[in-house]
């Protein structure tokens, strides 16, 4: 009609440009928001993995020494800490006690001999470490532990648990679970010691000893050695202080922990 007029071409051109750009900055805000969300939500599984596995390492110290010298033997070598370093720990206790099956399987077996009543078997024998995934660690930690023979003989054997890192500096490392082999004809071969990752990236895992007063033991005193010295030593723990340090994509997340042992029999 006479007095209408539509966009000129400048005015079209203008509108569809700030379409566009309206466009292109509501797609940056939507691409900006999935992408925090997906990077909290990665953050969220990475935290939760380390919390899953930090539970199970202060699980299984805190039900160290249960059940382990049932019978109260003083000539029992076996130990609620069987070894205690500044970055690993073995602990030993009855952690299939509630099991009906494996409760049996293999004490049994490994009774009979001189002691009626067994009631860990090498699967019970946890040790925590770090290391490299791609097995490039040359660290061991040893420890005695009467582990070879069926049924039990009570003479102690030096078990080492290689490809470890004693000292980490050059992180992330891999968290593992090390058990002994329950079939003693393993012993001596590389399938007597069983390792199972628990956690990948961490940064360092670091355990803290403490006797009845409070006082922090030196691990340079502790090891594993059998000796009457070393074994009096570490019955004298009483509580363990864990810490562990996961590198995750978006910083590093601490996790620490105090338990009492309340399994554990001052010799």
């Amino acid at each position: 009609m006479k007095g209408e007029r539509g966009f000129t071409l400048v005015e079209s051109l203008l509108s569809s440009c700030l379409l566009l750009v309206g466009l292109l900055l509501s797609l940056t805000a939507y691409d900006a928001g999935k992408r925090s969300l997906a990077k909290s939500e990665s953050l969220a599984e990475q935290q939760q993995a380390a919390r899953t596995a930090f539970d199970q390492i202060v699980s299984r110290v805190r039900a160290a020494g249960l059940e382990v010298n049932p019978d109260s033997d003083p000539a029992r070598p076996d130990e609620a800490i069987e070894g205690a370093f500044s970055t690993a720990a073995v602990v030993r206790g009855d952690f299939d006690g509630a099991d009906p099956v494996d409760a049996a399987t293999p004490e049994t077996s490994l009774a009979g001999g001189v002691f009626e009543t067994v009631t860990t078997g090498n699967d019970e024998i946890v040790a925590y470490a770090l290391a490299k995934g791609d097995g490039t660690d040359t660290g061991s930690i040893r420890f005695d532990a009467d582990v070879r023979n069926v049924p039990r003989d009570g003479i102690v054997e030096t078990v080492t648990i290689s490809g470890v890192t004693l000292t980490p500096v050059l992180p992330p490392y891999t968290l593992y679970r090390f058990t002994l082999n329950n079939d003693v004809t393993k012993w001596g071969s590389g399938l007597f010691v069983v390792k199972q990752p628990v956690l990948d990236g961490v940064a360092s895992l670091t355990f803290h000893y403490f006797d009845a007063l409070g006082g922090e033991i030196d691990p340079a005193s502790l090891g594993g050695a059998g000796t009457p010295e070393a074994v009096l030593a570490r019955s004298r723990i009483r509580r363990i202080a864990i810490e562990v340090v996961s590198a995750t994509s978006y910083g590093n997340l601490r996790l620490v922990a105090q338990t009492t042992l309340r399994n554990h029999d001052v010799r």
